[in-house]
């Protein structure tokens, strides 16, 4: 279109040069029948009607002429702001061209070259999304079987703490049985110590006792001896038969 526009431009003042020598030479041409056709009127002196509308074309088209002369001068200048508008325009187009070839084409490889990128890990991207909603899936299932497992061993958890709590009051009540045993132990420890030591001293007691009897038994025995001999064999045995009862009397663990 620019080109079009530039080609009509520099038609123009070839177009108006054809125009005006054209003109020159209607001009010249009336110029050169005028003087015969007023010559032929003096001559005649004769109303003419061919002349008079002659002439009145003349003057038509004399003012059309001038009138087509001014509208050729400001075609000219409008033909002239025209070239220079077109002038500025193809510079302005030369520097976008070379805007385009330098900065604009440069930048399109770039973006490319980015775009061409941007697909490669888009495609990368689909891949690893695809994989990704694979392991999703797999990692969905598996979430549902661990929940799954995770309810039923806290279920079974909450059933092992019911249990480990009734656990832990039975063992509280042993432990307060065992204490309460512990200390009934140690009281009748105490009461066997006691009874022991109780023992102990009836033992010596008996002991004591059964020297004394022993010893009494001895003197009666001797005294008896030495009054009454003659009755020595019934003494003997009315003696040994009393001493013998109450060293069993008195003596019972010695029996056993």
């Amino acid at each position: 279109m620019a080109a079009t526009l530039f080609d009509g431009m520099q038609a123009g003042p070839n177009l108006l040069q054809a125009s005006d020598e054209r003109l020159s030479d209607i001009i010249a041409s009336q110029q050169e029948e005028t003087p015969q056709f007023a010559a032929g009127v003096l001559r005649k002196k004769l109303y003419d009607q061919n002349l008079s509308d002659w002439s009145a074309r003349y003057r038509k088209n004399k003012t059309n002429l001038d009138a087509l002369a001014k509208d050729c001068d400001l075609l000219r200048v409008e033909v002239g702001k025209a070239q220079r508008e077109v002038d500025d325009r193809s510079e302005g187009y030369k520097q976008l061209e070379d805007q385009y070839e330098n900065v604009v084409l440069a930048k399109y490889q770039e973006v490319k070259a980015a775009y061409e990128a941007s697909m490669q890990q888009k495609s990368m991207l689909q891949v690893q999304i695809s994989e990704n909603r694979k392991n999703k899936v797999t990692l969905t299932r598996e979430r549902k079987m661990l929940t799954n497992d995770y309810e039923r061993k806290h279920a079974e958890l909450m059933r092992m703490a019911e249990v480990h709590d009734k656990l832990d009051g039975q063992l509280a009540h042993l432990t307060q049985q065992l204490g309460q045993l512990t200390s009934d132990r140690r009281r009748m420890e105490r009461e066997l110590d006691e009874v022991q030591h109780n023992l102990r001293a009836n033992t010596c007691l008996a002991d004591e006792v059964n020297c004394e009897i022993a010893n009494c038994v001895d003197g009666i025995k001797n005294s008896m001896d030495l009054h009454m001999a003659p009755a020595e064999r019934l003494f003997n045995a009315s003696v040994g038969s009393i001493p013998i009862s109450n060293v069993s009397a008195h003596n019972p663990d010695q029996e056993h």
